[in-house]
């Protein structure tokens, strides 16, 4: 019976995590219908830089920061995930903007945690934050 106890306070331990895992770092997780639009670029990681996405209603993506980058996405409760990414191969000489780029491409390899505050949408990965509004 104690066992029995045990896990169960391991299980709510664990569910306690991944919920907060999931739901931290502010804002509401926004429904699907929410992101299909066409966002600007406020910042990434704190510094203010200009770039857009767009996400379309068939699951496509179009973003320009430095470069263009278009592809697939996948979204579903918070969770973004990139697929078929493709993009132009010019010289950013902006340094803030080709990190932003540099995360931005980061971000497009890995799941990305979407959440929404004050009409902003927050993309998070690893280390990468990118805001737009």
């Amino acid at each position: 019976m104690k066992w029995l106890i045990f896990v169960l306070i391991i299980g709510v331990i664990i569910a306690g995590g991944v919920y907060l895992a999931r739901n931290s770092g502010g804002g509401s997780v926004p429904a699907a219908g929410e992101i299909v639009q066409d966002w600007t670029l406020e910042s990434y990681n704190g510094q203010n830089v200009e770039g857009s996405i767009s996400f379309k209603t068939d699951g496509k993506f179009l973003a320009k920061i430095c470069n263009t980058y278009d592809g697939l996405y996948v979204y579903d409760s918070g969770s973004l995930e990139f697929s078929q990414v493709a993009g132009t191969l010019a010289l950013c000489t902006d340094k803030n903007l080709s990190k932003a780029e540099d995360g931005f491409v980061r971000m497009t390899k890995n799941g990305i945690k979407a959440t929404m505050t004050d009409g902003k949408l927050r993309l998070q990965s690893g280390g990468d934050k990118l805001i737009f509004y």
